[in-house]
């Protein structure tokens, strides 16, 4: 078992079960992710629908990957959302409560501490975030890089 998946099966409201091979965790949306190499995949979970009755009205995020980087994993989080100005606010406030979900689950939180870049979010439809626009700004202030209509991972 990778290091991804043991540390979501120890991680709060989530066991063994949640963490799927590849990017199945991710279904329909797994064409959204391009891995530089998809058998350094270590695994999947769609972390909105694992934590949906221990966090029933929290602004849960959708997925986390882990990746090998030669040595050691790191964790991506992956959020799928419509992405115009009006849904930034929104976003941010779910990349809040990852934040503080995976700083009470140590394990997770360091496999993401070991990624660059391991916040992103995934257009379900086109971006409508105008660069010269103040949301543009808010989602770097926050360390967040823009919509894209897919991503590569690492």
């Amino acid at each position: 078992m990778s290091r991804f998946c043991k540390a979501v099966a120890n991680a709060e409201g989530l066991d063994q079960g949640h963490c799927r091979p590849g990017l199945r965790a991710l279904g329909a949306n797994s064409p959204k992710i391009r891995p530089e190499d998809p058998r350094k995949l270590t695994g999947s979970i769609d972390l909105d629908a694992a934590l949906k009755e221990t966090y029933p009205e929290g602004p849960r995020w959708d997925y986390g990957i882990g990746y090998d980087l030669g040595g050691w994993e790191a964790a991506y989080w992956i959020e799928v959302h419509p992405a115009d100005t009006s849904k930034v606010r929104e976003v941010i406030h779910k990349l809040e409560w990852l934040k503080g979900f995976l700083k009470r689950n140590n394990v997770l939180w360091n496999l993401t501490r070991n990624a660059d870049n391991p916040y992103r979010w995934v257009a379900s439809g086109r971006v409508n975030i105008p660069k010269t626009s103040k949301e543009f700004r808010l989602l770097s202030q926050n360390g967040l890089s823009p919509p894209q209509s897919s991503t590569a991972i690492p």
